[in-house]
């Protein structure tokens, strides 16, 4: 059954890789694994709360 509930999440996915694939694009896979390392960096393990930067 396709209620708005699941088009909604349907039509988020489709979003979310066409802008993937746009980052790819215009990073590389190699600049968006270093963009994603330094954004997880800003990240406390323990309480997944952003870091002050220093």
């Amino acid at each position: 059954m396709r209620t708005l509930k699941h088009v909604s999440t349907e039509m988020s996915l489709h979003v979310l890789a066409y802008n993937l694939k746009r980052v790819i694009k215009i990073l590389g896979i190699k600049g968006l694994m270093e963009a994603i390392k330094a954004w997880a960096g800003l990240f406390d393990d323990h309480t997944n709360q952003i870091v002050a930067i220093s």
